[in-house]
C-alpha cells in the first residue's frame, strides 16, 4: 500500500507540464469603426508572436452572421499575422511585436466564401476590417486610423501538471481511507456510520 503511495506521488512530481496538449480559446469582443466582432479564436496555446499554424479554429459573429473555420481557413495577408498573445489576451498589433511586419500584414478566417480580414495598410497608415457572408451575400469593409486592437482575453486556464497533482492527491485519499479501514477492522474499532457485519446478523 505505501510502495503503490510513492509511485503515485512520484508520477505525480515529475510528469512533465506539457504530457496532456493544452488550447487556449480566446473570446473575441472587439469593434473596428461601427463594426463589432465577437465569438472565439481557439490557439493552441503557444504564446508571443503567433503563425497560421497556431491557430487551430474558432467562430465569428458579426452584423452579417456566423460563420465557423478551421486551421485551413487562417491565412496570413502580407508579411504575417500581426497576432501576438500573453497566454491571457490576443493583441493585433503589427507595429509593436516581437517582429514586427515591415510591409501591409494582417489574417484571414475564412469558411468557404465566409471570410473576416484584418490589415494594417502603411501606405495611409489605417487599419481595415473586411467582412463577407455568402449567406447574405453581403460585405462590407470600414477603414480607421491605425492602433493596436486587443481582439479577446481568455481565462488562464489549469496546467495539465495541477490536474495530475489533483488526481494523486485524490488516490491517496482513497488510499488512506482504505489502510484506516483495515486497520480498525484488525482492532475491532466500529467505523462511526458503517456498523459491523456480526451486529447486523
Amino acid at each position: 500500500m505505501h510502495n503503490l503511495a510513492k509511485w503515485v506521488i512520484a508520477a505525480t512530481v515529475v510528469a512533465p507540464c506539457g504530457a496532456f496538449g493544452t488550447t487556449n480559446t480566446y473570446n473575441l469582443n472587439f469593434a473596428i469603426g461601427l463594426s463589432t466582432v465577437t465569438g472565439d479564436i481557439v490557439t493552441d496555446g503557444n504564446t508571443g508572436v503567433l503563425a497560421a499554424t497556431d491557430i487551430i479554429g474558432g467562430t465569428i459573429n458579426d452584423s452579417l452572421g456566423t460563420f465557423t473555420f478551421t486551421s485551413a481557413g487562417v491565412s496570413a495577408f502580407g508579411s504575417g499575422l500581426g497576432l501576438e498573445t500573453s497566454g491571457t489576451s490576443l493583441l493585433f498589433d503589427p507595429v509593436g511585436i516581437g517582429t514586427p511586419c515591415g510591409a501591409q500584414c494582417g489574417f484571414t478566417l475564412s469558411s468557404s466564401a465566409d471570410y473576416l480580414q484584418i490589415l494594417r495598410d502603411p501606405p495611409n497608415g489605417s487599419l481595415q476590417l473586411l467582412l463577407f457572408e455568402q449567406a447574405g451575400g453581403q460585405g462590407f469593409g470600414v477603414a480607421v486610423p491605425y492602433a493596436p486592437v486587443l481582439l479577446g482575453v481568455s481565462a488562464v486556464p489549469l496546467p495539465p501538471s495541477a490536474w495530475l497533482l489533483l488526481s494523486g492527491l485524490g488516490v491517496l485519499g482513497v488510499l488512506d481511507r482504505r489502510r484506516r479501514a483495515t486497520l480498525n477492522s484488525a482492532a475491532g474499532v466500529q467505523t462511526p456510520g458503517r456498523p459491523r457485519i456480526a451486529e447486523l446478523r
